[in-house]
C-alpha cells in the first residue's frame, strides 16, 4: 500500500479565468488569420464569414453555453471551478488546431498566436 495520496492544487476561478481570456483573444486573432488567408486566397469556402453572420452566430452560441453553463451550476451538477476548467481547456485545444491550420500555410510554419 502507498503512503497517502497528495492531493492535486487546482488552479483558482479567477487564474482560469485569465487563461480563458488570453485564449479567447488568440482564437480571435487566428480566426481573422485565417479568414483574410482565405480571402486573399480567392478561397471561396469562408463566404460567409462576414461581420453580421459571424456576430449572430456568437451571439447565440454564448447564450447558449452561459445559459446551459448557469443551470448546470444551479443544479449542483458541476462546480464553477469544473466549469472553467471545461472551457479553457476547450479553447486552449481550438487555438492549438486554428494554429496548426495557420503554420500549413505557406511561409507561416512558425506563426504563434497566444
Amino acid at each position: 500500500m502507498s503512503g497517502p495520496e497528495q492531493a492535486v492544487e487546482r488552479p483558482s476561478v479567477a487564474t482560469l479565468q485569465a487563461r480563458y481570456a488570453a485564449a479567447a483573444h488568440a482564437v480571435q486573432s487566428a480566426t481573422k488569420f485565417l479568414i483574410e488567408r482565405a480571402q486573399w486566397n480567392g478561397d471561396e469556402s469562408l463566404a460567409g464569414a462576414n461581420p453580421k453572420h459571424l456576430r449572430a452566430g456568437l451571439n447565440l452560441v454564448m447564450t447558449d453555453t452561459a445559459t446551459l453553463a448557469q443551470l448546470l451550476v444551479r443544479k449542483g451538477i458541476i462546480s464553477e471551478l469544473e466549469y472553467f476548467e471545461a472551457i479553457v481547456t476547450g479553447t486552449e485545444r481550438e487555438l492549438e488546431r486554428l494554429t496548426a491550420d495557420a503554420r500549413r500555410e505557406p511561409g507561416f510554419g512558425g506563426i504563434s498566436f497566444g
